[in-house]
């Protein structure tokens, strides 16, 4: 039977890696073995290749090493290893005769580590991938315990389910992780924060804005987990939508918008035992902000445009030009060509585009993916 606590850390490890070491303690201690390790195999046809592996605190690092020799490992050959819907057991005397000789020199070498008897268990993860659980007893200190194998294959299920988790929480991370980064690309300053104005995420354009606009804060105090001056959030939870905000020195436009409701009471109970919060019970939600300097020019830049609309570099130059507010003179004079000349390469710059009026032309510089994002962080 396998043992509450052992599971607890196997399935913990989707939080908390060293919970996996833990449990692979757990392991070598129940089965009186030397080593227990963890192992992620790829199936191909010739062998079961290591993706990733994780060694109990016992377990010699030269050896730990050893085991990802996938060419030179007989245990990890495809046909000793064939595929199956349930637990699988592989211990040394199931593999062929031809095999033998491989598997006596893989074996001596280990046993200069100090690592006996093998004994390993394996389960299909997904259509491409398997875990399994290797066994290594003592050279001296008695054999592996009897019931080693029932247990790893009573155990192996709650491995598969616990990598699993592993790998969801991995996913949702890395996911996290590129979201964080667009919003840091993002020319918007853009914050997330709960209803009393903590902040969740922030990217760094939000960062420089705030430092800017606050009288008594650093921008470095605008990070995630700390809180919003009270002044803003008053205006924001009153139901302001957009609002102009004079935090010092600096207004700063806000646009607001609530991120959804969440249910009254302690938000750490409520997730870990939502079924029993209290139906139709509303508090405050979470939201995000969107900040603007208004004296900020618009970020346009002509490569940029000449890559997004197929123009000229000359072209591309006079559409950023009037994107942040200029005349057709201001640029003839900046550019010292004649008014003809502008004139000229701006029609030349509807056709290309389709703009039947400069505003329209404006309005398509502005809109374009390169002004909303920024090669800085």
């Amino acid at each position: 039977m396998v043992r509450a606590e052992l599971l607890a850390d196997f399935y913990g490890a989707a939080i908390d890696r060293s919970r996996l070491t833990a449990a692979l303690d757990s392991v070598r201690l129940r089965t009186n073995a030397m080593s227990a390790t963890f192992h992620l195999f790829e199936r191909t046809p010739e062998r079961l290749r290591h993706r990733w592996q994780s060694s109990c605190s016992n377990t010699p690092q030269a050896a730990n090493q050893m085991a990802l020799l996938d060419e030179l490992n007989p245990r990890t050959v495809a046909h000793c290893n064939p595929e199956m819907s349930g637990p699988s057991v592989l211990e040394d005397h199931y593999l062929p005769d031809s095999f033998q000789p491989e598997v006596r020199r893989w074996q001596e070498q280990l046993r200069s580590f100090g690592m006996g008897q093998f004994l390993a268990a394996r389960i299909t993860l997904d259509g491409r991938h398997e875990v399994g659980v290797a066994l290594h007893g003592r050279i001296e200190g008695g054999p592996l315990d009897p019931e080693s194998r029932d247990f790893l294959i009573d155990l192996m299920p709650h491995v598969r389910e616990a990598v699993g988790h592993v790998l969801r929480m991995q996913e949702l991370r890395q996911g996290q992780g590129h979201l964080l980064g667009a919003l840091d690309h993002l020319r918007h300053a853009i914050l997330t924060c709960d209803g009393a104005g903590r902040i969740t995420s922030i990217n760094s354009s939000a960062v420089r804005l705030l430092g800017k606009a606050s009288e008594t804060c650093q921008s470095s105090r605008f990070r995630p987990g700390a809180t919003l001056p009270r002044s803003l959030m008053a205006r924001v939870v009153s139901g302001e939508r957009v609002l102009r905000w004079q935090g010092g020195a600096q207004e700063l436009q806000v646009c607001a918008m609530p991120l959804g409701m969440a249910q009254a009471g302690d938000a750490l109970l409520l997730s870990l035992d939502c079924a029993k919060a209290p139906v139709g019970t509303t508090g405050s939600p979470g939201w995000v902000l969107a900040l603007a300097d208004p004296e900020d020019p618009p970020a346009v830049h002509a490569e940029d445009l000449a890559r997004s609309f197929g123009i000229s570099h000359a072209e591309a130059l006079l559409l950023r030009h009037l994107a942040l507010g200029g005349d057709l003179g201001e640029f003839a004079a900046l550019r010292d060509v004649s008014i003809h000349t502008a004139r000229s390469q701006l029609k030349a710059l509807m056709a290309k585009t389709g703009a039947s009026r400069q505003a329209e032309l404006v309005r398509m510089a502005l809109g374009t993916p390169g002004a909303c994002m920024s090669d800085q962080t």
